[in-house]
């Protein structure tokens, strides 16, 4: 098979993509209803970080430090939950589901 030839573009249909392939800090990890992505080699969801960030009003910087993750790390987890908010909101509400069906409910910002 030979090599494509320069002037072929790569047609990106997000659809077909496999999860965690453009992310050089983030992957998917196997979870029973979770798809969103993981900083590698942590047990710690990228919306975490990012949910974090937000409450506490962390700059980047402020919390590659308080996450002792790379800069670049941080940067990853803010552009992947701004792609895929939808996904975080939705994982979100299962898990307050899961929560309120054991017997856990939680407040709900009003």
């Amino acid at each position: 098979m030979g090599s494509m030839p320069s002037d072929v573009e790569r047609l990106v249909l997000p659809e077909l993509e496999i999860p965690g392939e453009r992310w050089q800090w983030l992957a998917p990890r196997a979870h029973g209803w979770r798809r969103q992505l993981w900083v590698k080699g942590r047990r710690l969801r990228a919306s975490q970080v990012w949910h974090d960030m937000l409450a506490n009003g962390m700059s980047e910087a402020q919390a590659a430090e308080n996450w002792d993750l790379p800069l670049a790390a941080i940067r990853e987890v803010v552009a992947y939950c701004a792609e895929n908010a939808e996904l975080i909101a939705a994982e979100a509400d299962e898990e307050r589901q899961q929560l309120n069906k054991h017997g856990e409910p939680l407040e709900t910002a009003a």
